[in-house]
């Protein structure tokens, strides 16, 4: 298996208490950590090959016991799935496709149609990357250093462990031909129903049944709402024109290769006909209608508003945030792409909401009732506007730097006290911000040249100092690739304001923004930079402040 750019973390979120004389054992223990990573890793891979590509994979220990002679760990494996097959391309609806061609009514035809673009909608709607998380179980057995892993399989509330490989082959291989089967068996019973539920006064097109929570907006309102994003997208028309679409024979759509520049144009438009549009690291047109709506939320008023965000992909989501006799709630509509650039609705429905809370510095956080397919228990909108400045240097010298795998961030240091931040494993977060390429490792090393070369000209240590505290190897002359020790739930940082020194050094004021514990201002850095004029840079020093959070813990 390929390891190049795969980061393992094991996140120890218990404390371990040992008594003497187990040390050996504790020993062995941990020393399975990398192997249980690797492993499950391998395994998780090979049953989504050509499906999914994970990346970014971390393996934690949430529990860890001992029992008839075994230690115990209860274990989470998280990865970033990346969609690597297209929707049309599922043998789930390659069969539907065939069995629709097979059918010999124009009606039934039609309705197999509707069915099958439905579900290509609902496919669609999956996010192209999206992190997910595995639990298992590792036994391991000190006295004969051996370990075994397993799921942890429920049901009617009682727990069965079964091999992890076991279970792996059974629930998440794809036959593609049992697929392509159930496909057509799907179609053909969906059409059958369609039509025995039809009557004299029915048009032909069924009910779908769902899940969503009961709207507290109107029949009328949620077709306004759908007018109201088609009309939006309508006047974006132009901007898509030249677009390279994907797919646009069916309601699956997306565009190949839309720009940062093209969205920023979208969002624009949106935005001139005084819409509250926003894109990823873009400051949201028309933000006061956001503030008007908390403001009305917040004094038990009625209110509601309508955010419309232009996706990576060039389709454009219209959500609406509802407050309404006590109650808030969400409703979205999903536009999409067909050839030559028309808009189409491709999604919508109701979420019920927890919370939402508008942050004095301007972050609009929304915790849903319940994680919706795909989604995070606390979302968020930046509100306020960021300066250009301040969005450039956040992506320059704090975008991809990490609050909780090191403590680069949550030390306070400087050229004095330098040695205290070398961790072999930050290496691979500081070599794209160095190279702007992603980090690949071969055979878990490092050659020495580009690990001093990145790493002295980014901090102001020595090579000494590197080889002594960062797993130099001079059998090789190289560094040893070392997994990242990671934690849940990451902050991450975004520069506020800045401060040019006469000595050429700029001051970065960070700070630590902890969406998931509904926080944006947990703690703020002072970042010290010298920038060269070579174009990359040397980071000189840190200070931090706690503010509405701990500062995460960092084991060295």
């Amino acid at each position: 298996m390929n390891k190049a750019g795969v980061k393992f973390g094991i996140i120890i979120i218990m404390t371990v208490m040992c008594l003497a004389g187990c040390s050996k054992e504790k020993a062995f223990v941990d020393s399975c950590d990398s192997e249980i990573a690797e492993q499950v890793t391998s395994i998780m891979q090979e049953f989504q090959k050509g499906r999914y590509n994970l990346e970014n994979c971390e393996v934690f220990v949430t529990e860890e016991s001992k029992k008839d002679g075994y230690v115990v760990r209860r274990m989470t494996f998280q990865a970033d799935w990346k969609r690597v097959r297209e929707p049309i391309d599922d043998p789930l609806i390659r069969g539907m496709l065939q069995a629709r061609d097979e059918l010999e009514s124009p009606g039934e035809k039609e309705a197999a149609g509707k069915i099958i673009n439905g579900y290509l909608v609902e496919m669609n709607s999956e996010p192209e990357s999206e992190r997910i998380e595995t639990k298992f179980v590792a036994q391991i057995s000190s006295g004969n250093e051996t370990w075994e892993l397993f799921y942890p399989f429920v049901q009617e509330g009682k727990e069965t462990l079964v091999p992890f490989r076991e279970y792996a082959e059974e629930n998440w291989s794809e036959d593609a031909k049992k697929r392509m089967q159930e496909g057509r068996r799907r179609l053909i019973d969906e059409v059958e129903a369609a039509g025995a539920g039809e009557d004299e006064e029915s048009d032909g097109v069924f009910p779908i049944v769902t899940s969503e929570p009961v709207s507290i907006l109107t029949t009328e309102e949620e077709q306004n709402l759908r007018d109201e994003a088609m009309s939006a997208a309508e006047q974006c028309r132009e901007l898509y024109k030249e677009a390279e679409i994907v797919y646009p024979e069916t309601e699956y759509s997306r565009i190949e290769g839309f720009s940062e520049q093209q969205r920023k144009e979208v969002v624009k438009r949106l935005g001139e006909q005084g819409l509250v549009s926003v894109s990823d690291d873009m400051n949201m047109e028309n933000y006061q209608k956001m503030q008007d709506f908390y403001s009305a939320y917040v004094s038990g008023r009625d209110a509601m508003v309508t955010v419309f965000s232009v996706y990576m992909d060039g389709n454009i989501g219209a959500l609406t945030f509802i407050h309404r006799n006590g109650k808030i709630q969400s409703f979205y509509v999903s536009v999409g792409w067909g050839e030559g650039g028309v808009p189409e609705i491709k999604g919508f429905g109701s979420n019920d909401l927890e919370e939402i809370r508008l942050t004095e510095k301007g972050y609009f956080i929304y915790t849903n009732t319940e994680t919706i397919a795909h989604g995070n228990l606390r979302e968020y909108y930046r509100v306020k506007p960021l300066s250009d400045e301040c969005r450039e240097l956040t992506k320059k010298y704090i975008y991809g730097l990490s609050f909780v795998n090191y403590n680069m961030l949550v030390t306070n240091w400087d050229a004095s006290n330098v040695e205290e931040i070398l961790m072999p494993c930050m290496f691979e977060d500081i070599y794209p911000i160095y190279t702007d390429e992603p980090f690949k490792t071969e055979g878990g090393l490092i050659p020495a040249e580009i690990y001093e070369r990145v790493m002295t000209t980014c901090f102001p240590v020595s090579v000494e100092q590197l080889r002594e505290h960062c797993g130099y190897r001079a059998d090789v002359d190289s560094y040893e690739y070392e997994m990242i020790f990671a934690r849940q739930f990451p902050p991450f940082g975004e520069v506020v304001d800045y401060k040019q020194g006469e000595d050429g050094t700029i001051t970065l004021y960070v700070d630590g923004v902890w969406i998931d514990y509904n926080s944006d201002y947990a703690f703020t850095n002072q970042i010290v930079v010298q920038p060269f004029p070579d174009g990359t840079f040397r980071y000189l020093s840190n200070t931090i402040e706690q503010k509405e959070l701990e500062l995460p813990r960092v084991e060295k």
